[in-house]
């Protein structure tokens, strides 16, 4: 809302996330020829790049839980890195790139209601 009350901004719906790459320019200060890199319906939120730059570290709930995923600039889908019952986020490369860190918190599990 601003500070006068008079306006109100919201949003409706559900929020998605999804991935967008494009083209640093003019001394890294512009951003040219955005393009969405993630097609799917889900939540897709980048973490990391591989280290030769070609692809994209992303968490997703393509498959229920947040699973690790890659996508290479030139795919129209994404390949799994890390899939397990674990919900998982914020991956990143090791400096020799040859691991993936991430951070893994249990799904919760809804309650059981109790029966008499």
């Amino acid at each position: 809302m601003t500070d006068d009350g008079k306006y109100l901004a919201l949003q409706r719906g559900p929020a998605e996330s999804d991935v967008y790459v494009g083209d640093l320019e003019a001394n890294r200060t512009r951003l040219m020829n955005p393009r969405r890199l993630t097609l799917d319906d889900r939540d897709d939120e980048p973490s990391a790049w591989t280290l030769d730059g070609k692809a994209v570290l992303f968490d997703s709930n393509r498959n229920g839980s947040y699973d690790i995923f890659r996508q290479a600039l030139d795919q129209r889908t994404a390949e799994a890195v890390v899939t397990s019952r674990e919900d998982k986020f914020a991956a990143r490369v090791s400096p020799d790139g040859a691991w993936v860190m991430y951070f893994a918190f249990p799904v919760a599990t809804p309650r059981r209601s109790r029966q008499s």
